[in-house]
């Protein structure tokens, strides 16, 4: 089964069109992008409390200076919101590494083994602190 891939862009999520049409993905990049990047998400109207997907990344990137300490607040917290992919048997291991390269951003590495694939795969962002954009990047580490 395929979704319409979300493409993280700074302005938000966006569709990719291929050919005039939406581009597909067949793997975990909408899931993945949604746990980590929604605070408010309009699907949590539809369930209750305790079903939904929060995650407190936006506010510490809002709340926080961006230091040692913020890093590690976000690698707890893409952990803590990644653990359903665990809980539903989707994931085997999640592994969640940050590094800061420069004053202003973090780079995140969210890496997720699947049951029966061979293949890890591999999502990486840049929080930019100063602006308060989140981009999906490639080849960082």
């Amino acid at each position: 089964m395929k979704d319409i891939y979300l493409k993280p862009t700074e302005a938000g999520p966006d569709l990719k069109l291929v050919n005039g049409l939406p581009q597909l993905t067949g793997g975990l990049d909408n899931m993945v992008y949604i746990l980590l990047m929604t605070g408010a998400w309009w699907g949590n109207t539809t369930v209750d409390t305790e079903s939904q997907l929060t995650s407190d990344i936006p506010r510490i990137m809002r709340e926080e200076l961006l230091t040692n300490k913020a890093r590690l607040n976000i690698i707890s917290e893409a952990t803590r919101v990644l653990e359903i992919l665990l809980t539903l048997g989707i994931a085997e291991t999640v592994t969640v590494e940050a590094e800061i390269p420069n004053r202003s951003t973090i780079y995140m590495s969210v890496k997720v083994d699947e049951p029966d694939r061979e293949v890890t795969d591999n999502y990486i962002y840049a929080l930019n602190w100063d602006e308060q954009k989140i981009t999906i990047e490639e080849n960082l580490w």
